[in-house]
């Protein structure tokens, strides 16, 4: 993966209103009423630094999916098409609940990395034009190197820190919660065994006599 710097830099050159190539394309095409200053308008900065950042993580989130999309058994995806299952059935029924575990670490993971996100921000628009493109790390460092405000800076940091943390914990209980729903579903007991079961020693094996020989069953 690019260092998110440079990738800014090399979409400042795609988006640049002279010589950039979305307006190239779009003169190409005779679609001149649609060139603008992407990035220096209010309506669609925004939207471009989205795209960037979605055109950088695409591969990162497509991996995670290839690799719990090929984890399905697929013992599975046969019985469901021999019960006479459809294609899109078996990728809502099937596939999705079975990969569950990484769609959530996924959308844990866009909406932590939105929070930090900052390098993109910065170099292409440095929050502007008219703040439209601003967040909190931008505004942190605003705040911070531009106005002097030290003070303030260092608590909208420790707050953004205790959001993170807070979201993440927060997934992370509720995941486990649902596990456990499942698990009580399916009558299965849990990993942990119970304290009255856990300290019982086994029972003693049972007192067994040895048979007696031919010539002592005589004497007896």
């Amino acid at each position: 993966m690019l260092p998110m710097v440079v990738v800014a830099v090399l979409w400042s050159f795609v988006y640049n209103p002279d010589f950039g190539l979305v307006n190239g394309a779009l003169r190409a095409f005779g679609l001149e009423d649609w060139t603008r200053v992407w990035l220096g308008d209010e309506q669609t900065a925004l939207l471009a630094i989205c795209l960037v950042s979605g055109w950088v993580y695409a591969g990162f989130y497509m991996t995670i999916f290839f690799a719990a999309l090929r984890q399905v058994p697929t013992e599975v995806i046969e019985a469901a098409r021999l019960d006479g299952a459809r294609e899109s059935t078996i990728f809502w029924r099937v596939r999705v609940p079975i990969i569950r575990t990484s769609i959530e670490v996924a959308i844990l993971l866009c909406v932590t990395g939105g929070f930090q996100s900052f390098d993109l921000f910065y170099v292409l628009t440095n929050g502007g034009p008219y703040h439209s493109t601003e967040i909190p790390t931008t505004y942190l460092v605003q705040s911070v190197f531009h106005t002097g405000q030290v003070g303030y800076g260092s608590a909208m940091a420790v707050v953004l820190t205790a959001v993170v943390i807070a979201i993440g914990l927060i997934a992370t209980t509720l995941r486990r919660r649902g596990e456990r729903g499942e698990r009580r579903e399916r009558g299965q007991r849990p990993d942990r065994p119970s304290r009255r079961t856990a300290h019982t020693p086994p029972p003693a094996p049972a007192a067994t006599t040895a048979p007696l020989s031919p010539a002592k069953e005589l004497v007896r």
